[in-house]
């Protein structure tokens, strides 16, 4: 860029140049165009020179942005990958941290289970010892089979043995002879077994008796039907009855016997009409 020089100073002199050596008023009107002149073409040039100053600076100032971004840059990436080294250490630290703590944790719960299981376990057979020997041989209670104060498990076993009155003997249960296959086909639970296998299995006196006929121990229905047949004078079959005529049923009809003397003495009036 053109560097104008400053303008030096003048001093004008009232007398000839000859005998002064001050500058005439000539001389100074001539500097001070040739300086005007100077301005001028400086001014003329000031344009381009101007440009070039300014795309010589952006181009510097660019260099220099350039240079201080590709160094940013670089010092970022590199300070990335030595924090994101820390950090993976970090985390691989506390990573293996949180595992140590677990795995105590876990070892710590395992043996805190261990010992609350123990001691549930230990507890529970304090309860049961308690059950059983406070509680169900201290707790005295009215036993209605002996008519005194038993424990509790005393009075269930008597309540219980005397519920089995229907129970069969081991004499009777082997004079049956049941095999094992005839014993499972009859189905019998054990709580059935043990109650009510006399009724079921053997010949209980509620429904059994001595046959006056026989002699034998036999079912009721059956012995009441045989003394039923004994004392039948002279019966009226149903075959018999229904090959009588309608005259016959007229007259029976007539004399309005009812079922029972018609079945036991009904044959011998038919036969007699």
């Amino acid at each position: 860029m053109s560097t104008i020089k400053p303008v030096l100073k003048l001093a004008c002199c009232d007398i000839p140049t000859v005998y002064s050596n001050k500058q005439s008023y000539y001389e100074c009107l001539c500097y001070l165009g040739y300086k005007i002149n100077e301005c001028i073409n400086a001014l003329n040039d000031y344009g381009e020179e101007w440009k070039s100053y300014v795309d010589n600076a952006i181009a510097e100032t660019r260099a220099y942005v350039n240079e201080k971004f590709t160094k940013a840059e670089n010092d970022a990436k590199s300070d990335n990958a030595k924090l994101e080294e820390k950090l993976t250490t970090l985390i691989d630290e506390v990573e293996s941290s949180l595992t140590s703590i677990i795995n105590d944790l876990r070892e710590q719960e395992e043996a805190d289970v261990s010992n609350i299981y123990d001691s549930m376990q230990s507890l529970e057979r304090r309860l049961k010892e308690y059950i059983k020997e406070y509680v169900v041989n201290n707790i005295m209670v009215y036993d209605p089979t002996t008519g005194k104060y038993s424990s509790v498990n005393t009075v269930m076993q008597n309540i219980y043995q005397a519920l089995r009155y229907y129970g069969i003997r081991a004499d009777d249960f082997d004079s049956l002879q049941l095999t094992c296959e005839k014993f499972e086909d009859i189905g019998l639970t054990a709580y059935e077994f043990d109650l009510y296998s006399d009724l079921k299995l053997g010949k209980n006196s509620l429904f059994y008796m001595s046959n006056p006929m026989t002699g034998k121990w036999s079912f009721y229905q059956d012995v009441i039907n045989q003394l039923y047949d004994y004392h039948r004078n002279d019966p009226f079959t149903a075959s018999e009855f229904d090959g009588a005529s309608n005259a016959i049923c007229s007259a029976l009809d007539a004399l309005n016997w009812n079922a029972t003397r018609i079945d036991t003495e009904g044959h011998l009036w038919v036969t007699t009409a």
